[in-house]
């Protein structure tokens, strides 16, 4: 039964990293300047909260950023390119009400079909 009952949480626990749902707060805390780091934020389509705080060792900017599980990897490439040295802590979020969210690109059903035809079109306007 114990077996079991381990083998079962190990499989979900893979499965929920797997599938990557969800959704998370990303906190970032930072003693350097964070404005780079939030305009860049933005400009990929991720909501942004920033402020000002005083932290243990002085003036610090804290960024908090609720994205999608699957996001996260990205999101901390981004926080490692503008300030590899910051803080950050990743959590659950278990509901929250609107916000600003990425959007997925859209793709095609049938992209054969779409390029096949853009390109057809191309070539009777000349």
């Amino acid at each position: 039964y114990a077996g079991g009952f381990a083998m079962g949480n190990y499989i979900g626990i893979y499965l929920e990293d797997r599938m990557a749902l969800g959704t998370v707060v990303i906190r970032i805390i930072t003693q350097k300047e964070a404005i780079e780091l939030v305009e860049y934020l933005k400009s990929e389509g991720y909501g942004v909260t920033y402020i000002d705080a005083k932290g243990s060792m002085g003036p610090v900017k804290v960024v908090f950023t609720i994205i999608k599980r699957k996001d996260i990897q990205h999101v901390l490439g981004i926080i490692r390119k503008f300030n590899p040295l910051s803080f950050y802590t990743i959590e659950d979020i278990r509901s929250f009400r609107k916000g600003v969210f990425r959007k997925k690109a859209r793709k095609s059903l049938i992209p054969r079909w779409e390029k096949k035809h853009q390109h057809k079109d191309k070539s009777h306007t000349k």
